[in-house]
C-alpha cells in the first residue's frame, strides 16, 4: 500500500511541474496602443486645416472586444483628402481571453489610408493615418516567443508634385536594441528565445499623402492577423527534477513487479 501512495504522489508532483509551466505569462508594464490621423486641404477659395485624432486614452479598456477606427474627409472646391486608422487587437491569456496585465498571446490587425486629389494649380493637400501596437512588458523565466502575420504597402501618386507613401513593420525588443524585425510588405514570421527581462512588441502600418496643383494620391497599409506568442522554456533545474521523478516511477514499477512475481 506505501509504495503504490509514493508512486501515486510523484505522479502529482509531475503533473504539478508541467501544469506550473504551461500557465506562465508575460506581465504587461505599458500598453501604448493607438490610432491616429490628420488632414489639411487648400486651394484658391480658401482652406480648412482639421486636424483630426482618434487615439485610445486607455487601450486596455477601449480596445476590449472592439474594432477603434476613425475617418476624417474634407474638401474645398478643388481640392479633398481623407485620412483613416482603424485597429481591432486583445490579449490572451492561457489560449482563452483573460485580464490584460497578464497575458501569454497578444493579436492585432490595424489599417491605415490616405488619399488626396487636386484639380487646379492651386490645390494642396495632405493626409495622414496610423494605426501602432506598442506594448512593453516583463517575463521573470526564459520564453520562446513567435510572431506571425501578414504586411502590406500599396500606393500610387499621379501627377509631377503628388507624393505617396506606405510602411508597415513588426519587431520584438529589448530596452537597448531591436532583437527582431520584419518590414513590409509581405509576410512575417520571426521567433527566437527571450531571456528574462523587459521588452518591447511593436506592430505599425503608417500611410501618407500630398500633392500640390493637380494630381492625386492614395496609400493603404495594414498589418493583419498578426499573432505574439510566448511558451515558458523550463529550466534545467526543472527538466532534471521531472526526469529524476520519471526514473523513481519506472524504479518503483520494477520493484512492485518483482514483489508480485515472488509471491
Amino acid at each position: 500500500m506505501s509504495k503504490v501512495k509514493v508512486r501515486v504522489c510523484a505522479a502529482f508532483l509531475l503533473v504539478g511541474i508541467v501544469q506550473q509551466n504551461a500557465h506562465a505569462s508575460a506581465q504587461l508594464i505599458v500598453d501604448l496602443r493607438r490610432t491616429s490621423y490628420n488632414v489639411s486641404v487648400s486651394d484658391s477659395g480658401g482652406s480648412l486645416n482639421p486636424a483630426e485624432s482618434d487615439t485610445a486614452k486607455n487601450p486596455r479598456e477601449a480596445f476590449v472586444g472592439s474594432t477603434i477606427s476613425g475617418m476624417v474627409s474634407t474638401n474645398v472646391a478643388n481640392a479633398r483628402v481623407s485620412g483613416l486608422a482603424s485597429q481591432a487587437s486583445n490579449y490572451s491569456f492561457a489560449g482563452r481571453s483573460g485580464p490584460p496585465l497578464l497575458f501569454d498571446a497578444f493579436y492585432a490587425t490595424g489599417r491605415a489610408i490616405a488619399e488626396a486629389s487636386g484639380q487646379m494649380d492651386e490645390a494642396d493637400a495632405s493626409g495622414y493615418g496610423e494605426t501602432h501596437v506598442s506594448i512593453f512588458f516583463f517575463i521573470d523565466t526564459p520564453h520562446a516567443y513567435s510572431i506571425t502575420g501578414t504586411l502590406t504597402e500599396e500606393h500610387e501618386s499621379d501627377g509631377a508634385s503628388s507624393i505617396a507613401n506606405s510602411e508597415a513593420f513588426a519587431s520584438i525588443g529589448d530596452s537597448n536594441h531591436v532583437i527582431k524585425e520584419a518590414t513590409g510588405p509581405g509576410p512575417v514570421d520571426l521567433s527566437g528565445v527571450l531571456e528574462p527581462g523587459d521588452y518591447h512588441l511593436e506592430f505599425k502600418a503608417t500611410s501618407d499623402v500630398d500633392i500640390i496643383g493637380e494630381g492625386s494620391a492614395n496609400s493603404t497599409t495594414s498589418f493583419q492577423n498578426m499573432a505574439f506568442d510566448l511558451t515558458e522554456v523550463p529550466e534545467p533545474a526543472t527538466g532534471a527534477m521531472m526526469l529524476a521523478g520519471m526514473l523513481m516511477l519506472l524504479r518503483r514499477g520494477q520493484r512492485g513487479r518483482g514483489v508480485v512475481s515472488r509471491i
